[in-house]
């Protein structure tokens, strides 16, 4: 459901189609009822397969050259990380970082009609703090 992430873009950055805004909107709640009647399965190992794609996020994290791609793989492992029982504030803050410079990012390009560069020595010092705290999550939760 992308619309989701466009109508939360809408309501942050203000200045984008309100009449679009409240069309996705609709979209994505009509969607809602479809997806109540789905249930995930708890399966024998779930605990392994959470703590695998955490490893690939972190893998993948090594070497990623996308802004977006860094940030979503930070946000899903520490969503992961948490249905392990491992709370992160380190994560969160590291999230709530990365989603304020694409806020920033985007009111630039969308509303003020800026090119705006991103800040790749933060976005990587924010990378390597994240890889060090997955790390240290995945070795609390038994996995190494």
């Amino acid at each position: 459901m992308w619309e989701l992430g466009e109508v939360r873009d809408m309501d942050v950055l203000t200045c984008l189609d309100k009449d679009k805004r409240d069309y996705l909107a609709r979209k994505v709640i009509s969607q809602f009822g479809k997806m109540a009647k789905y249930e995930l399965p708890r399966m024998y190992g779930s605990r392994l397969l959470v703590a695998r794609r955490i490893k690939v996020n972190a893998s993948a994290l090594e070497v990623e050259e996308d802004f977006h791609e860094v940030r979503k793989r930070i946000r899903e492992s520490r969503f992961l990380l948490e249905s392990l029982g491992q709370y992160s504030s380190t994560l969160r803050e590291i999230s709530r970082t990365l989603g304020d410079m694409r806020d920033v990012y985007l009111y630039s390009v969308k509303c003020l009609k800026v090119e705006r560069k991103v800040d790749w020595e933060k976005v990587d010092e924010l990378r390597r703090k994240a890889l060090e705290e997955i790390k240290r999550k995945l070795y609390l939760a038994g996995f190494t």
